[in-house]
């Protein structure tokens, strides 16, 4: 089982996500994605990591955390 798959590098900024501590309110400035587009760019990026995760034969498949902040 894959519990947090790495966000893909266009979702997401990392050197700022990188700067954010727990506990935290909505990071809505660590997404590439602007508002109105970001629902579906994290559909895209789910599709993407749960097509990755069943290539490696996993047997328990998640959304792999894409929409997590942290």
């Amino acid at each position: 089982m894959v519990g947090s798959y790495p966000q893909p590098d266009w979702l997401v900024d990392r050197q700022m996500l990188g700067t954010r501590l727990p506990p935290r309110v909505r990071a809505r400035e660590i997404w590439r994605i602007p508002p109105d587009f970001l629902e579906q760019a994290q559909d895209d990026a789910t599709v993407v990591g749960i097509r990755d995760i069943e290539r490696t034969g996993v047997d328990i498949v998640t959304d792999g955390g894409i929409r997590r902040e942290g």
